[in-house]
């Protein structure tokens, strides 16, 4: 008959045969488009789904347009841009573009170094979020977009 102390022994040997037999995955790690899953409640069937929020920061030029993506968007899918930015007297304006940047779609002037709009695509398909500078200086902005 074996003791308690054996058992002991016997068991925490097993364990780690155990443990040294097994393969432990690394964490995920977060890529340079500083994907973010946020999750919100679901009140319907028409809220399931992803929402990914992309950090954007850099310097555009006057008269300029930065477009991130494309992203493939189903048939009223948002994009919601929210930037702020210097100088605040600029004037910058936020919408989105087809694929091949043929026509874009943009929303209201925003001044005072804070801008946020939020668009639904009109079909399916492939769409670059989009930020163009009105004013006469270079704006640096920061901020995100959610697909």
């Amino acid at each position: 008959m074996m003791s308690k102390g054996m058992i002991r022994v016997l068991l925490a040997a097993l364990f780690f045969i155990l443990l040294a037999n097994t393969t432990f995955a690394a964490p995920p790690t977060t890529n340079t488009l500083n994907k973010h899953i946020v999750s919100q409640p679901i009140e319907s069937e028409a809220d399931v789904g992803l929402t990914v929020v992309y950090a954007i920061e850099d310097t555009i030029q006057p008269g300029h347009t930065h477009t991130f993506g494309p992203f493939y968007l189903n048939a009223n899918d948002p994009i919601t841009i929210s930037i702020t930015f210097t100088p605040t007297n600029g004037t910058v304006y936020l919408g989105y573009c087809i694929e091949d940047k043929s026509w874009c779609v943009w929303g209201n002037a925003h001044t005072g170094g804070v801008a946020s709009d939020t668009f639904h695509v009109p079909h399916s398909g492939q769409f670059n979020p989009a930020i163009y500078n009105d004013g006469s200086e270079a704006v640096l902005y920061k901020g995100h977009i959610e697909i």
